[in-house]
């Protein structure tokens, strides 16, 4: 009896272990990066970002197919989107939390300053932008997001294909920090 207990344990662990969303939640672990800023004592800045890199973008799709049931041709349609972007764009979803001032993100010196490179070549900005209501689907995808910090979107030209090492440098007039993905793993 216990033997057949054991097994049935085992085999249900394994189910779940093999489960899309698990595999969802590990590629998101393997791809966030956190970063905390301090003024002094203060927290100036906690940051928790995804690079959405080619191969996460796939489980991610598959994530978003498995939380709203899309038809087929729908899912089709946003991973052949979510192809494109990910040859045009180097992109990261963040999440951020802030007491200061000016919690702003960009190239500008009066909120938080983004700076991207991708093997050590600077990737230019092209838009930085806030989801001022994240929808149910964004906050089961990104997890890392919680009742005191925003959703943030930054995509920067893509000049370096594959690239081994990505950094994102942030930094305003208290304080900077990088986060760093090795993908060279991936």
């Amino acid at each position: 009896m216990r033997a057949r207990v054991a097994l049935l344990a085992g085999s249900l662990l394994f189910l779940v272990a093999a489960t899309p969303s698990r595999t969802y939640k590990r590629a998101l672990k393997a791809h966030t990066e956190e970063l905390i800023v301090y003024e002094g004592f203060e927290t100036a800045l906690i940051m928790r970002a995804t690079l959405l890199t080619r191969d996460f973008r796939d489980t991610y799709a598959d994530e978003r197919r498995t939380l709203t049931g899309t038809s087929d041709e729908e899912h089709a349609d946003f991973v052949r989107r979510n192809r494109e972007d990910a040859t045009a764009y180097h992109e990261v979803v963040f999440s951020s939390d802030s007491p200061k001032p000016n919690h702003q993100f960009g190239t500008g010196e009066d909120g938080w300053m983004l700076r991207l490179e991708a093997d050590g070549q600077p990737q230019s900005l092209v838009t930085v932008y806030e989801l001022d209501k994240p929808t149910s689907v964004q906050r089961a995808l990104f997890t890392h997001l919680n009742i005191w910090s925003e959703l943030w979107v930054a995509r920067f030209a893509s000049t370096v294909e594959n690239p081994r090492l990505v950094e994102l440098h942030v930094g305003s007039g208290y304080g900077h920090g990088t986060l760093s993905w090795d993908l060279s793993s991936h």
